[in-house]
């Protein structure tokens, strides 16, 4: 995860909260390694999790993000805290030595309450006392390249928990200056739209829809979110159909042009489709508007290639039968189960007469 890996904290090898004056010293520190050509003494760089590659520019480009009120919290979201000297200072060793299993143990500890059954979780309620366990659990989570999309989905749901609690206030006071005022709500959207664009460049392995579905229905942010999620998606939908129209004249290509419509359009259809729901309007437009210009692909190829290439023929009833599975609206599925019935019978009766000439060529 981008954000986490080259975040301008970790860069520095400083925890999130470190003081402007701290900052400075660690980049006048390790620009000193660096002209003395030595190995950097262990930090909170984490480095045995996941490459790092430091020079004296990107340690300027971090000092001079941490600057900034707005780039400070959003780093501060996405790197360790310490909130609780007791907890976190031994879990933060533990990272050090590499043991991520010991530093994971020990947050959950506190963010999970004891229940009976080993494998129903039930998250403990945020407090002063543990609200940075909630957020560094989620950090080290991300941190450990090697979990599964069930686990981080899990860490998104901890630090969403830590979000919606007035704690995280007080931990974004340790951040910024008094001026600067963000309410539980900005910090949620914040965050979750960094997780957004991870998502998107396809550098953390989970999708929109799964995000969508850790949002706690009460959350103040999760219409927003579904909103802009959605909104996004139908745009690129449209953005491919208005690509595939502009080709339109293009006849002969028209199965290929079909067939990419859909291999690019497929995955934000279906993402589509588990945040709205089938019967949504913004979901049956969208998927019926798709599927009526891949039907045009797959008539369009018929029309073309049905007096001169028959095996042709079978790109546009692969085309038809994908448009008919997307359609949602019945005009669009009866118009698609209509194409499909014509082509079918021209085809059988193009394969009866061409059985019915070799079987006259054969008699001789």
């Amino acid at each position: 995860m981008q954000v986490i890996s080259n975040n301008p904290y970790r860069v520095l090898g400083v925890l999130a909260g470190a003081t402007a004056r701290e900052i400075i010293r660690q980049a006048n520190t390790i620009k000193k390694f660096f002209a003395a050509g030595k190995n950097l003494p262990c930090d909170y760089s984490f480095l045995t999790f996941d490459k790092l590659d430091r020079s004296s520019e990107s340690v300027d480009a971090a000092v001079a993000k941490l600057n900034l009120d707005a780039d400070k919290i959003t780093a501060a979201l996405f790197w360790f805290y310490k909130g609780n000297i007791i907890s976190d200072e031994p879990a933060f060793e533990a990272l050090k030595a590499g043991d991520m299993n010991t530093a994971i143990h020990i947050w959950e500890k506190l963010i999970f309450a004891e229940t009976e059954e080993k494998d129903n979780k039930k998250w403990s309620p945020v407090s002063r006392r543990n609200f940075s366990a909630f957020h560094n659990y989620f950090v080290a989570s991300f941190l450990n390249v090697d979990n599964t999309p069930q686990k981080m989905s899990e860490a998104i749901a901890a630090q969403l928990k830590f979000l919606e609690s007035d704690n995280c206030l007080s931990f974004t006071t340790k951040m910024i200056d008094y001026t600067f005022k963000a309410t539980t709500k900005e910090l949620q959207h914040l965050f979750l739209n960094e997780i957004i664009r991870e998502i998107e460049q396809k550098t953390i392995n989970i999708t929109l829809g799964q995000l969508v579905s850790i949002l706690n229905d009460n959350s103040s942010v999760k219409q927003d979110i579904i909103k802009n999620i959605s909104q996004e998606l139908t745009a690129k939908i449209a953005g491919e159909i208005e690509i595939a129209r502009k080709n339109a004249e293009d006849k002969e290509n028209a199965a290929k042009r079909g067939e990419a419509l859909f291999k690019q359009t497929r995955d934000d259809l279906e993402q589509l489709k588990i945040i709205l729901g089938e019967q949504d309007f913004t979901y049956f437009s969208t998927a019926d508007k798709l599927a009526n210009e891949i039907l045009q692909c797959g008539i369009d190829n018929f029309e073309y290639y049905k007096n001169t290439d028959i095996n042709q023929c079978d790109h546009s009833m692969k085309l038809l039968v994908i448009a008919n599975s997307l359609a949602v609206g019945s005009l669009t599925k009866q118009s698609c189960q209509g194409k499909l019935k014509v082509i079918q019978q021209w085809i059988k009766k193009k394969e009866k007469k061409k059985n019915i000439f070799l079987r006259y060529i054969n008699h001789f």
